[in-house]
This record gives structure tokens, sequence and C-alpha cells, in this order.
């Protein structure tokens, strides 16, 4: 029930995120919340309510799992080829000789 309501809700596009560390600060007690609210029980531990249920804390690496795997299609894509130079840091062509001209 968890993944059909809250983690298809919650991971729709995931794979772009920027993954921070006060994003990932949030994530991990979102998904106690979740869990902690199915049996009606606020009174348990973490610990409990993820050994009661059978589960491991698995939202963060589902996130991160994600984003691998569209970072996959990205380098092998060919329609990506504008990400692909960001990527890899190879822009063509030379810069002028000189400071750059401040505009304004």
């Amino acid at each position: 029930m968890v993944n059909c309501y809250v983690c298809s809700v919650l991971l729709y596009s995931a794979e772009v995120w920027t993954l921070k560390v006060s994003m990932m600060n949030k994530i991990e007690p979102l998904e106690m919340w979740v869990y902690r609210r199915m049996p009606l029980t606020a009174s348990k531990t973490n610990k409990e309510v993820l050994r009661s249920i059978n589960k491991d804390r698995e939202l963060l690496k589902t996130v991160k799992h994600r984003k691998m795997s569209y970072l996959g299609h990205i380098v092998r894509g060919s329609r990506y080829k504008i990400l692909q130079l960001i990527l890899k840091g190879k822009i063509e062509g030379r810069r002028g000789i000189g400071r750059k001209q401040v505009l304004g």
C-alpha cells in the first residue's frame, strides 16, 4: 500500500532531483512517518516499527538508484548530446584572449 500511494507520488521525477543533505534529512523521516501511521502506533521507536513491518529504510536508496539509472541513460543516449557535453566538460572552441567584458 505504501509503494502504491506514497512512493509513486513521492518518487515522481526523482531522477532529476538535486540530492542535498537537507533533502536527504527530510526523506528519511518522511519514510518513518508513513510507516508509523500505518498501524496507528505512535509510541514505538523507529527500529520497532521497521521490525514489525519487516522492512528496511529503502526510500533514499530508491531515489539514489533512480538517479544513477537516469545518468546511465544520459551517458549512453544519442539524443542527450548537450547533457553529455555538460557532464564531460568538453566544450569545443577556444576562449578569446584577454579579459571578459562586463555587460551592464
